[in-house]
């Protein structure tokens, strides 16, 4: 009902991931999928940006490959009292790493982002590869 009524199966951009080791796979999973799966009604304004007064605390990876922080910024535009948070190294699940967690439970108590202390986020580094079963290399 929300995304995949959107998705353009035959853009260019589509086009060049035929080529990648995924190909159009999972995108075809998730048409095959949508196809049957029962839909809602979509609101008409479902797409317009949020707009709101209320502290809101929106936290990126990097390197998230899902919802990256282009989109957090974008997201925070209509936000008046917003808070974005990025994870330099990260990827797409961020809320329970390093310091995160005690950020988000501080937002919530205070509703405030200028009690935020940001600083343990530069503490916070890429995780190493694993190469093997037993994990990253020391």
């Amino acid at each position: 009902t929300e995304e995949f009524p959107y998705f353009d199966m035959t853009s260019a951009e589509q086009a060049a991931n035929l080529d990648t080791y995924m190909g159009m796979g999972l995108v075809q999973l998730m048409g095959d999928i949508c196809s049957v799966w029962p839909k809602g009604e979509q609101p008409e304004n479902m797409k317009d940006p949020i707009r709101s007064d209320i502290p809101t605390l929106i936290v990126s990876g990097e390197f998230d490959p899902i919802t990256p922080p282009e989109y957090a910024h974008l997201t925070a535009q209509g936000l008046n009292n917003a808070t974005v948070l990025l994870l330099k190294g990260q990827g797409h699940f961020v809320s329970g790493v390093g310091c995160v967690p005690n950020l988000v439970s501080n937002f919530v108590d205070g509703l405030n982002k200028s009690t935020l202390d940001q600083q343990c986020l530069q503490r916070i580094y890429s995780a190493p590869l694993f190469v093997n079963f037993n994990g990253a290399a020391p």
